[in-house]
């Protein structure tokens, strides 16, 4: 076992949330001690590039998706690891255990581990030609595989399965996608608002098949052809499985941390250990506009997170955390837009406006209060609805 090393300030996980976090200590604290780690083997980059068409397709160098130089780390005092994954947590000891044995002692932690894509759970689930979209690495597989693949089949009801979609069909591909719900996106779209989805990615030639899932997978060593639980069989040589996150937490939990779907923090984004925060995607934090436990995996929340919970830990007193968050999302001619909390449940009521031209509004109350909004081929409204959530 390594030598145990010591550090002031540990941040495990550098993607946009923990490297803000540590850009954010230093500009408070300019002298001690930050300690960075991420299990990949890159400095940080951008996530978001990777499913949009510039990047994706090649249009753009590929260096644009770097976010910080290979000297940022050194001229910030920044101490850089690589290639190491956090294994376990002692919180009296205020010691972590990284997979290479590497010992960690540190005075306050960051846990901004972010998450990985669920995997299929079927037979033959691990063939070559099955694609999963989160790291530098993994699009790098998709890119290369997209200059020869002629049929792809995209699995899920989301944002990455929308995008995707959407860049397979810019790059020539036949795209069948596979959702099991009703209609796509119908965690927070109402019917109407999803059929406007659905009409543009059938206009592009996208056959999509609702309420079934894969129940086997034809091929040797890769995926040659599908079979979906209605028994429909679709030839495939590109599969992409876009079914949500998941989080490592067993180590974190039994550690003493708090769980549940992420990491459990108050409106300081602290955890019930006094010197330990979670910031980022893994962060389940206490919301001041809905009063509600949230957890939100999009990378303008994530990176105002990383920024808040570096100056808590560097000693600047703080007010709640307090954020809207907001994204877009782009694809088959349409812009997506969200803000705010946008979860369905039995205390939201839903107000929609279905207007022309492919557009579409849909608003999120809670106990009268405009807590969450969406938005089809309106972007000039986002911020518009985040100053009126504000007010």
């Amino acid at each position: 076992m390594d030598q145990c090393k010591k550090t002031t300030y540990l941040i495990i996980g550098a993607g946009i949330a923990g490297t803000t976090a540590a850009e954010s200590i230093r500009s408070y604290d300019p002298d001690k001690h930050i300690t960075l780690v991420t299990a990949e083997p890159y400095r940080a980059y951008s996530r978001v590039l990777l499913s949009k068409p510039g990047f994706f397709l090649e249009k753009i160098p590929f260096d644009r998706v770097w976010l910080k130089s290979s000297k940022w780390y050194s001229e910030q005092k920044i101490e850089y690891l690589t290639n190491k994954k956090a294994i376990s947590l002692d919180c009296k000891k205020h010691l972590v255990t990284f997979e290479d044995q590497t010992l960690i002692e540190y005075e306050k932690l960051l846990l901004a581990t972010g998450g990985l894509p669920k995997k299929l759970e079927i037979p033959w689930s691990d063939k070559k030609n099955i694609y999963y979209l989160q790291t530098l690495d993994q699009a790098k597989e998709i890119i290369a595989a997209t200059k020869t693949a002629k049929k792809a089949v995209v699995v899920g009801g989301g944002f990455i399965a929308f995008e995707m979609c959407s860049l397979f069909c810019e790059a020539g591909m036949h795209v069948d996608l596979i959702t099991r719900r009703s209609h796509f996106w119908n965690s927070t779209l109402e019917t109407e608002g999803s059929l406007i989805i659905e009409q543009a990615m059938k206009n592009h030639g996208v056959t999509i098949y609702h309420e079934t899932e894969i129940e086997s997978i034809i091929g040797n060593k890769q995926v040659e052809k599908i079979i979906l639980t209605n028994k429909k069989e679709i030839p495939c040589d590109l599969l992409l499985v876009g079914i949500g996150m998941e989080f490592s937490l067993d180590w974190i939990s039994k550690a003493g941390i708090n769980t549940h779907g992420g990491i459990i923090a108050n409106e300081f984004l602290q955890t019930n250990e006094p010197n330990i925060w979670t910031a980022g995607d893994i962060a389940e934090f206490s919301d001041t506009l809905t009063g509600e436990s949230l957890q939100y995996g999009n990378w303008v929340n994530a990176m105002r997170q990383g920024c808040y919970a570096g100056a808590c830990m560097a000693g600047q007193p703080m007010p709640a955390f307090s954020f809207i968050s907001s994204y877009t999302s782009s694809g088959f001619g349409l812009t997506l837009g969200f803000a705010g909390c946008v979860k369905n449940g039995s205390n939201r009521i839903i107000k929609c406006q279905n207007q022309k031209n492919q557009k579409w509004s849909q608003f999120f109350y809670k106990n009268n209060r405009l807590v969450g909004a969406l938005f089809i081929n309106q972007p000039e409204e986002l911020g518009k609805l985040i100053k009126k959530m504000k007010l």
